[in-house]
């Protein structure tokens, strides 16, 4: 199991999320360094967790901002590789990525966030500009269900209550028309565009602790993947609480975790780290 930290981008600031409540970020307190700073937050995974690689999620360009090239170079020069979400959802705004000489050099994966997407047709267009190999699809959830603007894929409750980005969720406990549906059509989408990255996170178990909410979706991609003959990459997280929920991801058919409060509170540690290989 590959555990992946993840730094949270807002203002210029490492921000800790809690719930995909992202108004409510406030600069992340951490026992691993003293600072919120991307360079702080950076260097203290690589040199103290001794991690290569880290999950970056720009939040203000995920809400249609531009890139923050100053904190992912940051980042670069602490030494990690990224994987950076910067609100890919369309064929334009990969290109102007892709043209950047920037994203060559600082760049190893681009996501493709499910809430970005802006419409289904557009996946097999971005995955053939910035490449199978350099592509990563996340498939966004909150609570169980889909957050996307493509309406073909759209979830709502007996209330009406939509999955739009930045609208009202379904709470638990509605009835859901569709779901399992939707997710299903959304992980064979993926694959025929032919990506090989998966990424599946519930945003609502994100920084509270509770355990990974999303184990089934990642059974059913892994079971789907084999199905299809397709090698995936299948990874999780969002809730990661202790090794045991590491181990509970890995029997669901994920090959790394995306991790940041266990580490910043240390309740997982550079030596649980260094037994799962890291």
């Amino acid at each position: 199991m590959r555990i992946i930290p993840v730094i949270d981008l807002k203002g210029g600031l490492v921000v800790r999320g809690i719930g995909g409540r992202r108004d409510e970020y406030q600069p992340v307190r951490s026992i691993l360094t003293d600072g919120a700073s991307p360079s702080s937050v950076a260097r203290a995974f690589a040199h103290r967790l001794r991690s290569r690689l880290v999950y970056v999620a720009d939040l203000d360009a995920i809400a249609g901002g531009p890139c923050d090239w100053q904190s992912y170079d940051a980042i670069r020069q602490a030494g990690l590789n990224l994987w950076l979400d910067a609100g890919v959802g369309s064929a334009e705004r990969a290109r102007q990525l892709a043209a950047d000489r920037r994203c060559g050099e600082t760049i190893e994966h681009v996501i493709v966030g499910l809430e970005s997407l802006e419409h289904r047709a557009a996946l097999p267009e971005i995955v053939s500009i910035l490449g199978p190999g350099g592509t990563v699809f996340s498939l966004d959830l909150k609570r169980g269900v889909p957050i996307t603007r493509c309406p073909e894929w759209q979830v709502t409750s007996d209330r009406g209550a939509n999955t739009v980005p930045g609208g009202e969720v379904v709470r638990s406990g509605d009835t859901l028309h569709g779901a399992d549906v939707a997710i299903d059509e959304i992980i064979a989408a993926v694959l025929g565009a032919g990506v090989r990255r998966l990424i599946v996170l519930d945003l609502a178990g994100v920084g509270v602790g509770a355990g990974v909410q999303a184990l089934d979706v990642c059974r059913r991609a892994a079971q789907a993947a084999a199905a299809a003959d397709v090698r995936l990459e299948l990874v999780s997280g969002g809730g990661v609480r202790n090794v045991d929920d590491l181990a509970a991801m890995a029997h669901a058919g994920c090959s790394a975790a995306l991790v940041a409060s266990a580490l910043h509170d240390g309740r997982i540690r550079a030596d649980d780290l260094a037994a799962l290989g890291e």
